[in-house]
C-alpha cells in the first residue's frame, strides 16, 4: 500500500505555532526601533530650531531683553518664530506639538545666559512622555569687557 504524501494537519499546526512564537521578538524589535527613529528626527528639529531662536536673538539688541522676565521661562515671542530661519515645510507642521520658551538670566560682568527649551510629544505617546531639548548661550553686553577677576558662576546640582 502506498502512503500518502504532504503534511498532516497536526504537522501544519505545529509549524504555525513554531513561525507565531519566533516572529514576536522581531516584530518587536522593528517597532522599537521605528520609535527610536521618530525620537532621534523629532531631537534633530528641536535642535535646528533652538539654534535658529539663538541665532535670531544673538542679533538683538541688549535692550530687546529688558522685557523678558529674569531667570523665568518665557513663551517664545511671535516676532522670533516668525523670523527666525525658515524650516522646511514638513518640520513647520511637525513643530505644532512643540512648545517653545526662552530664559533670559543676567549674570555678573555683563553677561547674560539665554536657555531656549523646546519639549514635545512623540505622536502616539502619552502624556507621561514628555521630551525635552535645551540649548544654553553666553552673551555679553555690547559696552561690557570680561574683566580680569571674573569668576565664573558654580554649576548648581539639579
Amino acid at each position: 500500500m502506498k502512503r500518502a504524501s504532504g503534511f498532516t494537519a497536526v504537522e501544519v499546526l505545529v509549524s504555525i505555532a513554531i513561525l507565531a512564537i519566533a516572529l514576536v521578538p522581531v516584530l518587536t524589535m522593528l517597532i522599537s526601533g521605528n520609535k527610536e527613529s521618530a525620537y532621534g528626527e523629532y531631537q534633530m528639529i528641536a535642535q535646528t530650531r533652538a539654534e535658529s531662536i539663538l541665532q535670531v536673538l544673538a542679533c538683538r539688541d541688549w535692550q530687546a531683553f529688558a522685557g523678558f522676565p529674569q531667570g523665568t521661562p518665557t513663551v517664545v515671542p511671535e516676532t522670533l518664530t516668525s523670523s527666525a530661519i525658515e524650516l522646511p515645510e514638513d518640520f513647520r507642521r511637525r513643530l505644532a506639538g512643540f512648545e517653545e520658551t526662552v530664559t533670559f538670566t543676567p549674570l555678573d560682568g555683563g553677561l547674560a545666559e539665554v536657555a531656549v527649551d523646546i519639549a514635545w510629544l512623540l505622536p502616539g505617546e502619552g502624556a507621561e512622555s514628555n521630551h525635552q531639548f535645551r540649548l544654553r548661550r553666553l552673551m555679553s553686553r555690547p559696552d561690557a569687557g570680561l574683566a580680569a577677576s571674573y569668576v565664573p558662576r558654580q554649576a548648581v546640582a539639579p
